[in-house]
């Protein structure tokens, strides 16, 4: 099976292009999913044909997925775990239109649980994004380029995120996440102050449980420090 490419565009989303130069250069606003569904689906132990059923087939050549694109997600639901496509850049269902509204990529691991925007889902609204990797901005205005980062002994690894419903006024829905940062570990310093947080399979099965609040603070961590590899020879601007 061909890897998942997971960037088809909501018919009601931004493009890209409208984005600034300083939200297309943020963390965590570059992630790498080169999966197949198959491979997904055994990162969240489901049963493939669910992700046949709520993945797409890879339709574009590209790995690197940003804001503003529809990532794989694991959800929640009635206690359940299954996957669905997620539009990135958090759109609370209270918004009046999302077009002229901030929609954030990210949220913070300190305030998650507490920000108005965020708090009702980190406690009822919860997923998570696989990924392979992810990228950092090295370099300065005009020539930056871009820094594949891996988990070193982690293939596939979680992106702990929130997610909310938001309803069009045409009646229809556009489900969107947020991806939790942390602090960065010793080895995304020189780069960023704030990272990915980074799970391995077990920890992003807790992260979409019914944990204490306390249990699901203690996830958002940053990554040991070390466990991380940068490849600088494929460094690009994209």
């Amino acid at each position: 099976m061909d890897p998942i490419f997971c960037n088809t565009l909501s018919n009601n989303s931004l493009s890209n292009n409208s984005l600034s130069y300083e939200e297309r250069h943020r963390m965590c606003y570059n992630v790498r999913i080169e999966m197949t569904r198959d491979e997904i689906a055994d990162f969240f132990r489901l049963d493939s044909l669910q992700a046949a059923s709520a993945l797409p087939e890879r339709d574009g050549p590209e790995k690197r997925m940003t804001l503003g694109q529809m990532l794989p997600a694991a959800t929640t639901s009635a206690g359940a775990v299954g996957l669905e496509m997620l539009y990135w850049g958090f759109t609370p269902s209270w918004m009046k239109d999302p077009k002229g509204g901030m929609k954030p990529g990210n949220a913070r691991a300190e305030t998650v649980a507490t920000t108005p925007m965020f708090r009702q889902a980190f406690s009822q609204r919860r997923c998570v994004v696989p990924a392979n990797g992810f990228y950092e901005w090295m370099g300065v205005k005009g020539s930056k380029q871009l820094l594949p980062f891996t988990a070193a002994d982690l293939a596939v690894f979680g992106l702990p995120g929130i997610w909310d419903e938001w309803r069009m006024p045409d009646g229809g829905v556009r489900r969107s996440c947020a991806i939790v940062t942390c602090d960065p570990n010793g080895d995304i310093r020189p780069y960023h102050d704030r990272m990915p947080v980074i799970l391995d399979q077990d920890e992003a099965r807790a992260w979409l449980s019914d944990a204490s609040p306390k249990d699901l603070q203690s996830l958002l961590r940053p990554f040991p420090e070390g466990a991380l590899q940068a490849f600088p020879g494929q460094a690009f601007k994209p």
